[in-house]
């Protein structure tokens, strides 16, 4: 059936670089990997199927997931469904990365169809071709997206859509982005424990990805992002302690090597 939806198009970054070479050395390792993944996209799966009465849906293939939402303006639910569909991705978004994964998507609204083998339609693609320029690892909003919420706002007002929009942040380039670090509200940690938990996954996952450049940029600017939420938050509390739930740019640096051959000179000096 083709229907109106919110659909969010979301790639696992690396997990085929990962995978595949593991397969042809240790067949055993790659099983265990593939099951371990499987297991975190059943957990977004079982968050998503908690709402499955406002018509949520989940498809996943190879390193892809398709999340959707029914999407109706006259209907009194569309801000809700937009909501739970942006509060699932906050919520896994942060669990993926903790357990080390990267992940970048796209959200956009038109027309899906979906079947048992088949997804198809401009929300779909509009969803994927965000998520390709969203180049590091954030879930940006397609401008469809944005043509949704003004309609519902239109119809029902701002208090209708604000829970909405405070789930975004505007990134440098103007793209807005789910600022799946707000969800440290949504979880029983303290605001302490949420970030300093996010720094130590951030630290793990730089050393495990020592020169391959490529996965460093976007760590880099999942360093940045946390350091901007850090300085936002702990500010307002007027912590004296903020400097130990942010991010230094040396982790970033190359180590300096030192040069044995200096050392001598300066002996026989």
């Amino acid at each position: 059936m083709i229907e109106k939806r919110i659909v969010a198009y979301i790639d696992l970054l690396g997990i085929t670089k990962r995978i595949n070479p593991l397969m042809a050395q240790n067949v055993v390792k790659a099983q265990k990997e593939i099951i371990s993944i499987e297991t975190l996209l059943r957990g977004l799966k079982q968050d998503v199927d908690r709402t499955r009465d406002l018509g949520a849906e989940v498809k996943m293939f190879s390193d892809n997931v398709c999340l959707s939402e029914q999407y109706d303006p006259s209907d009194r639910f569309a801000a809700d469904n937009i909501f739970s569909l942006c509060f699932n991705i906050r919520l896994n978004q942060y669990d993926l990365f903790i357990k080390g994964y990267l992940l970048r998507g796209g959200v956009a609204v038109g027309y899906y169809y979906s079947s048992d083998i088949t997804i198809l339609g401009d929300a779909l693609t509009n969803a994927s071709l965000v998520e390709e320029k969203a180049i590091v690892p954030r879930v940006v909003a397609h401008r469809t997206f944005w043509k949704a919420y003004n309609e519902i706002k239109s119809l029902f007002g701002e208090q209708k859509v604000s829970p909405i929009k405070e789930m975004f942040l505007k990134d440098a380039d103007g793209r807005y982005f789910i600022d799946y670090l707000d969800c440290w509200v949504d979880l029983e940690c303290s605001k302490k424990e949420f970030f300093i938990e996010h720094k130590d996954a951030i630290i793990q996952r730089v050393k495990e990805n020592i020169g391959d450049k490529k996965v460093l940029k976007k760590l880099r600017w999942v360093a940045d992002y946390h350091n901007r939420k850090v300085s936002d938050l702990f500010d307002k509390d007027k912590d004296k302690d903020k400097a130990t739930y942010g991010i230094k740019t040396s982790l970033f640096s190359p180590p300096r090597v030192r040069n044995p051959v200096s050392k001598v000179r300066k002996r026989i000096e």
